[in-house]
């Protein structure tokens, strides 16, 4: 971000960093509001599997308008790059968090769940490393690969929000285990 900020949008590298401070600050407020809103979340859905569809959305929305760079003033640049990305953070919270907390509710096994998660991170960090590898100094490529992660992204919650179906909502019964987002979510903003 701190790279989009300084070279592709205009802002001073102190202004940049400030944002991002600022961004930290927002996600550690809003990652345990995000875990009490997963655990008083009551759909026919389901605790979880609501927030997949609602922060995929927003999250592949936001993104992409992060990513924009309208021509405005540089004061308007400011306010628009600290909105957006605190918006395109919490939306990122608003899918992960429920995501994360599911994974006790799948299965029992520590390991396993250790394992799942561990796949999901790793991958998605190769898949960009990759894709910056092929886009090396181009900024275009580079910000045509993001919108197309995030995007992708999106797709996949959306798809997890409809192959999970309600054995992440009642694995609670059968497992005896029950994921709570709020802590979950405390763990996270811990993982910055």
């Amino acid at each position: 971000m701190l790279y989009f900020f300084t070279n592709v949008f205009g802002l001073s590298v102190g202004v940049a960093g400030v944002l991002l401070l600022i961004g930290r600050v927002f996600d550690a407020i809003g990652a345990p509001i995000m875990g009490i809103l997963v655990d008083y979340t009551h759909s026919k859905y389901g605790k979880s599997r609501p927030w997949f569809l609602w922060g995929a959305l927003s999250f592949a929305i936001f993104v992409w308008l992060l990513f924009t760079t309208p021509d405005i003033s540089n004061t308007a640049k400011i306010s628009y790059a600290g909105v957006m990305y605190i918006l395109a953070d919490f939306s990122y919270t608003a899918m992960s968090t429920p995501i994360t907390s599911v994974l006790p509710n799948l299965t029992t096994n520590t390991d396993d769940r250790m394992q799942a998660n561990s796949i999901r991170l790793v991958f998605l960090t190769i898949i960009g490393q990759i894709w910056m590898g092929f886009a090396g100094s181009n900024t275009t490529s580079a910000l045509i690969g993001w919108c197309v992660a995030c995007i992708g992204a999106g797709s996949a919650c959306t798809m997890f929000f409809a192959m999970v179906g309600d054995t992440v909502d009642f694995g609670e019964w059968e497992t005896g285990i029950r994921a709570n987002g709020f802590l979950t979510a405390i763990g996270a903003a811990f993982c910055i």
